[in-house]
């Protein structure tokens, strides 16, 4: 297995750090910017939307000016939305920041799961995507859990601004091991014409349509519950961020 594929991995493990990582403070931002806690949780469902939707839309850019380049761009810009919301002056500013992580860490992911087919033979594709979901997963338990120790000692926006310091060093890492790895960033050839066709022909498949239904389905009803782990929580009296993060990462 190449060694390249733990770059790609670390890619999809800063990418889902972010991720979950508002949840166990929702409350304190509610109390900050004077919202509720519904309305502080639409920062969760800017991140899920804005992830979802620029998946296949903002993924597909990769074929056409390269995986390696998108994945190191996304990054980047990740680690700058995270600290933009770190930096925010009103409850908009930091939901227009959680949209911007939603749609770079949703550009990074099918890229770094199309990067690692290409990069091994068909019999070890499994086992390379493997090790990628394994990043993406590592992530998203330790991003809440983190989330909610940092918030404990720096706040909210020390959540967010730690986590844009280690995602911008991941962008730089990352692009350091594409190079000396040899990846580099080869366009396809593919146009926008010929994905519009390979959209078409998916959506016009039944059994994608009752995948895409049951995965929409799922991901409403199991996710949309932690946005309100933390305010169960803190109405119960544990007021310390540190819990609904360990308590979120058990879910997950």
């Amino acid at each position: 297995m190449l060694p390249i594929l733990n770059v790609i991995a670390a890619t999809t493990f800063a990418a889902a750090l972010s991720s979950r990582s508002m949840d166990p403070v929702l409350p304190l931002v509610a109390g900050d910017f004077a919202v509720t806690i519904a309305t502080a949780a639409s920062l969760s469902s800017a991140v899920a939307l804005s992830f979802a939707f620029a998946q296949p839309i903002l993924g597909a850019f990769a074929d056409i000016y390269g995986k390696a380049r998108l994945m190191i761009f996304c990054l980047a810009l990740l680690g700058a939305a995270c600290a933009l919301g770190a930096l925010a002056t009103s409850f908009q500013m930091l939901f227009v920041s959680r949209i911007l992580v939603g749609v770079a860490a949703g550009r990074t992911f099918p890229v770094a799961m199309g990067l690692a087919s290409d990069l091994v033979p068909t019999a070890q594709r499994q086992v390379a995507l493997g090790r990628v979901l394994a990043g993406a997963m590592t992530g998203n338990l330790l991003g809440a859990t983190a989330a909610g120790i940092i918030a404990d000692f720096l706040g909210w926006r020390g959540v967010l601004a730690v986590l844009g310091a280690i995602i911008i060093a991941a962008s730089g890492a990352v692009m350091l091991g594409f190079r000396r790895g040899g990846v580099v960033s080869k366009p396809s050839g593919m146009s926008f014409s010929g994905l519009k066709r390979g959209y078409a022909t998916i959506i016009a498949n039944p059994n994608a349509r009752v995948c895409f239904t049951a995965v929409f389905i799922e991901g409403a009803l199991v996710l949309g519950l932690f946005s309100f782990v933390a305010a169960f929580l803190f109405e119960l009296g544990e007021t310390r961020a540190s819990i609904p993060g360990i308590v979120i990462a058990a879910l997950l």
